[in-house]
């Protein structure tokens, strides 16, 4: 993938302020904002710039709900976005030119049949740009049985011109194994790379 000449953080810089402007104003010109509300998080958060450097994406914060958004970084304006929801985000990033993943996660207990303490699920989701939809990805690969969760980093790389997503994940046999997948793109078709002999300790 093509690295952004230093140059550009500045662009980046003025491209996310002027949207943060623009949201404003849509909201509602004229409108007094209270002393709390500078005490608040962030409303732009997880900004990061497209291969090209043409576009950047960022989460926007309103109350509870976070939207993933897409803007150009030629003119303060939006592409478009998609509601994420009230799950926690923890993480935005370009996979080529025209999808975006982001890292989602909730708090709960294993799935039906497994036993376990509560703890952090942390799922992946693509934006396609050019259709504004986010899909989830998931690690169906049959006939082995997997966990649609992912359970380290994950990593980008490209190859024979296409980019390809390294994901490391669960299978499950007796119990849950790690295992590496990888996912092809455009098509963001799912394979299994290798299984570890070692059960899941997490």
């Amino acid at each position: 993938m093509k690295r952004i000449r230093p140059s550009f953080a500045l662009s980046l810089a003025s491209a996310a302020i002027a949207v943060a402007i623009a949201g404003a104003h849509a909201a509602g010109a004229g409108e007094t904002s209270s002393l709390e509300a500078f005490g608040r998080l962030p409303t732009l958060e997880n900004v990061v710039i497209s291969p090209d450097g043409t576009k950047i994406a960022f989460v926007r914060t309103r109350s509870d709900s976070r939207n993933l958004v897409v803007a150009p970084l030629s003119k303060p304006e939006i592409l478009g976005g998609a509601r994420v929801g009230d799950t926690k985000l923890r993480q935005v990033e370009w996979i080529d030119d025209d999808n975006i993943l982001a890292t989602i996660s909730s708090t709960g207990r294993p799935p039906i049949g497994f036993s376990g303490a509560t703890r952090e699920w942390y799922q992946l989701v693509n934006l396609n740009v050019k259709k504004m939809k986010l899909n989830p990805l998931t690690f169906d690969i049959s006939p082995k049985n997997t966990f649609n969760v992912v359970i380290g980093d994950t990593a980008v790389r490209e190859v024979s011109g296409n980019s390809m997503l390294f994901a490391p994940g669960l299978c499950v046999e007796e119990t849950t194994v790690p295992c590496q997948f990888s996912f092809t793109y455009p098509e963001r078709r799912a394979r299994l790379l290798d299984e570890s002999m070692e059960p899941d300790t997490d």
